[in-house]
């Protein structure tokens, strides 16, 4: 580690880092504090293979550039690039306000790209590993669960909670009613527990037939009422039947 005085032009920030963000007013007083005094503490920058990362101070990096400064103060150390996203994320939170969102991405990157766990991760960063295992649940969730988290539309246990939803449909109906609703996290865990007990039940089974009352046929000699079964149907020809017809109805007769 040393301090040396660099060219605030070549120093490059990676794409997928953390920025502190200010309010209107916080950056106003920043803007004015860096113009009367300067660069009072030095940014902290990665160099790797002949190269300059910026690892933390962007926001007092771009102030030099636009001041038209030749230099600025920077302490540089050697490492590879995971260091510096470790320490990205190590002292994001010490100024400004990060978008969680870009956490979300870097936790991600972390993960992905240098296949460090979340154990690993809380070690080297300060954060507790719980935390570091919700942005990575965040990651995997809808586009719009981010948004929301970056719009403050939802906190970053809100949108922890329903990044555990795995149908990305649901998540968006969850999102949705959050967004109305705004509820505590309690009353939202609430919610998807019920919405998941709908999701998840089993299917009703289906309805039972209704019973059919037995058909049943009328036998054609001696009147009676018999099942289907019990009718026989010989293939006789149209004379023998009306003989045994008329043979059948005189025994009848007779009996009677």
């Amino acid at each position: 580690m040393e301090i040396r005085e660099l060219d605030p032009n070549v120093i490059k920030w990676p794409e997928v880092r953390m920025t502190s963000y200010f309010s209107d007013e916080a950056a106003e007083l920043f803007q004015g504090s860096i113009q009367a005094q300067g660069q009072v503490q030095p940014i902290q920058v990665l160099e790797k293979d002949g190269e300059l990362w910026g690892i933390d101070g962007m926001n007092r990096t771009a102030a030099a550039v636009a001041r038209g400064d030749k230099t600025i103060a920077a302490v540089v150390v050697q490492g590879e690039m995971k260091d510096l996203f470790l320490q990205n994320v190590a002292t994001a939170f010490q100024r400004g306000k990060p978008r969680p969102t870009e956490m979300v991405k870097v936790i991600k990157y972390l993960t992905e790209d240098e296949h460090m766990d979340s154990e690993q991760i809380a070690n080297e960063t300060g954060m507790s590993r719980d935390k570091v295992e919700q942005f990575w649940t965040i990651s995997l969730a809808q586009p719009a669960i981010q948004e929301a988290l970056d719009e403050d539309v939802l906190g970053v246990t809100h949108a922890y909670m329903i990044a555990r939803i795995a149908d990305g449909e649901v998540q968006l109906r969850v999102l949705e009613q959050q967004a109305t609703y705004r509820w505590p996290i309690a009353r939202l865990k609430e919610h998807i527990d019920s919405v998941m007990g709908r999701v998840n039940a089993p299917p009703a089974p289906p309805p039972q037939p209704a019973e059919v009352a037995p058909q049943l046929a009328v036998c054609q000699f001696c009147g009676s009422t018999e099942s289907p079964a019990n009718i026989a149907h010989p293939p006789i020809c149209v004379g023998c039947s009306g003989l045994l017809h008329d043979t059948r109805r005189q025994e009848r007769q007779n009996a009677g």
